[in-house]
């Protein structure tokens, strides 16, 4: 985890494109209580994930951040879900910030059968969380 010094206001980073092509998709529902739980059971204080008025006056985000665990876990329960149980490897990278309002699609691409590439997904334009999912090792 890298902490930047907060700047005057939000500069989005290069977005990289969404896959134009995909083995499964699913949308995932974002809201407040759902990002509020997430901070509570893993201890996460940092108020950009449950209070609006910090995040955007403090911060300079738009809106509340998704946390990148908590998109890794939505990724890992789609791979786990569909293949019918849990890859023996799982690694992913934060590319790009989701937030609360941004609508969430999880995407799967099969590399093959015992290896997929994963992403989150904004607005069905561009990858904010890149995984890969290994059932072979």
């Amino acid at each position: 985890i890298v902490y930047l010094e907060i700047p005057d206001s939000y500069v989005a980073p290069k977005a990289i494109p969404a896959p134009a092509n995909s083995d499964i998709s699913e949308d995932a529902p974002v809201s407040t209580p759902l990002l509020f739980r997430y901070s509570a059971i893993t201890f996460n204080a940092h108020r950009i994930h449950y209070d609006l008025p910090f995040a955007q006056k403090v911060e300079h985000y738009p809106d509340l951040v998704v946390h990148g665990p908590l998109q890794a876990n939505l990724l890992m329960d789609q791979a786990t879900r569909h293949r019918g149980f849990a890859p023996g490897m799982f690694s992913y990278r934060g590319v790009h910030p989701l937030f609360a309002n941004d609508k969430l699609s999880l995407v799967v691409n099969k590399d093959t059968d015992a290896e997929w590439s994963l992403s989150t997904v904004a607005n069905g334009t561009h990858k904010c969380m890149q995984a890969s999912a290994v059932w072979e090792i």
